[in-house]
């Protein structure tokens, strides 16, 4: 999870742009109470006979050997160096498995974010027989990479359990935002399958806490890893790390051998949506907006397919994460050393606004690896 600075008006306008855009309209019926089912399990994808092309996307909070969320963040240094040894030690572990398994190939690629401009995983130690994901223009892994024809399955590595569920660093795209596909609280390793679902390609392996592993009950096919033991949001218990690459090895393998057996996730659409934001965050600002009701702490709209709920969940987030730009500017202005820097902020914003100027930013990196 990264926090990007921004202007509440901006977000609103962002959030307003997004759910008109997509043809997002109010939910139908009471609130909480939906009758819908949530998916389909349906037979992957037929694949090129002698070719199993294998897509792996990490996260950061589900990793073999910690315990620190500061390991996840490239801003605390000492403790991201180590994370992205961790990172790079769980990702190879299942490399080597999927091609002991009979992988033709595997791309990985980045869903973490932490902030660095460079990926989070370091390039120089993956290892060698796989390819990171690299282009010059930011994407979205989830909405932007899945396509037909694309990869025969796909495989999760260091994921997390949803918001609410109790498990270390647990959140759904954002922290303290809980997510409902059509009346059922998700998980972000259910949002990328629904994404892959789109083109029948499976979910088949992914590692991370033993409340995730439960929260994914339904998936039996997949092949799962459980790295840690959660006690609590921000406390966990690791096994032992060589034991566990040794158990993502022999997953990896037979989440190969056992492909076809897997099934693909497809959201049923239209898709209901139910946002709520646990405090301190709040949904006050996303009452106003067009096509979104709002009861207590929740905010309900509906998206026509898959990739509108998840772009109105997207702008929906962030703007609930404006509440976070107010708790940084207030713990900033309080400190003396920090009033300059409060004073600047706010000239530059406003200046940039009255002059339709860009927002001064920090130079772009010149390859993009998915979320950073």
């Amino acid at each position: 999870m990264r926090l990007t600075m921004r202007s509440e008006l901006v977000v609103l306008g962002i959030i307003a742009c997004n759910v008109r855009g997509r043809g997002l309209e109010p939910v139908s019926g009471q609130p909480g109470n939906r009758a819908t089912p949530n998916v389909d399990a349906v037979e992957p994808a037929a694949r090129p006979t002698g070719e199993m092309r294998i897509l792996v996307a990490y996260d950061m909070e589900g990793m073999a050997g910690q315990a620190d969320w500061h390991f996840n963040e490239s801003i605390f240094a000492e403790q991201y160096r180590r994370g992205r040894e961790l990172l790079v030690a769980d990702v190879n572990a299942v490399v080597t498995g999927l091609f002991a398994g009979g992988a033709s190939s595997v791309d990985v690629v980045d869903l973490h974010g932490s902030g660095n401009p460079e990926s989070d995983l370091p390039i120089e130690r993956l290892d060698q027989h796989a390819r990171l994901i690299s282009r010059p223009v930011a994407f979205d892994p989830v909405s932007e990479l899945p396509a037909a024809g694309a990869y025969d399955a796909v495989v999760l590595v260091a994921m997390h359990g949803r918001t609410g569920g109790g498990g270390f660093e647990s959140h759904t795209r954002f922290p303290g935002q809980r997510v409902r596909l059509n009346g059922r609280s998700i998980t972000e390793t259910e949002l990328v399958a629904y994404s892959w679902g789109r083109f029948r390609i499976p979910v088949i392996l992914v590692t991370g806490d033993d409340r995730l592993r439960d929260e994914l009950g339904a998936m039996q096919w997949v092949e799962y890893v459980v790295v840690k033991i959660s006690t609590g949001p921000v406390t966990t218990t690791p096994r032992a790390v060589s034991v566990v690459h040794q158990e993502m090895l022999e997953a990896a393998k037979r989440a190969i051998h056992n492909r076809d057996a897997a099934r693909a996730l497809r959201v049923r659409e239209p898709v209901h949506v139910g946002m709520t934001a646990d405090p301190p965050l709040s949904v006050e600002m996303i009452k106003q907006i067009p096509n979104v009701r709002s009861t207590g702490d929740t905010v309900e709209f509906t998206a026509p397919d898959f990739l509108g709920a998840y772009e109105g969940v997207k702008a929906i987030g962030q703007a609930i994460d404006a509440k976070y730009v107010a708790a940084i500017l207030d713990r900033i202005a309080s400190d003396p050393r920090g009033k300059d820097l409060v004073r600047d902020y706010t000239d530059t914003v406003l200046t940039s606004v009255m002059l339709g100027r860009p927002f001064p930013t920090r130079p772009r990196p010149s390859r993009y690896y998915g979320y950073q």
